[in-house]
């Protein structure tokens, strides 16, 4: 099962932004 979340915010140690975030098989693959 895959899973698209549009428009997500990701957040790093230094950065915050919006992005798609693919998670297929439990993994985030990009």
């Amino acid at each position: 099962m895959s899973v698209l979340i549009k428009n997500g915010t990701i957040v790093n140690a230094d950065q915050s932004f919006q992005a798609d975030v693919l998670c297929a098989d439990g993994k985030i693959q990009e």
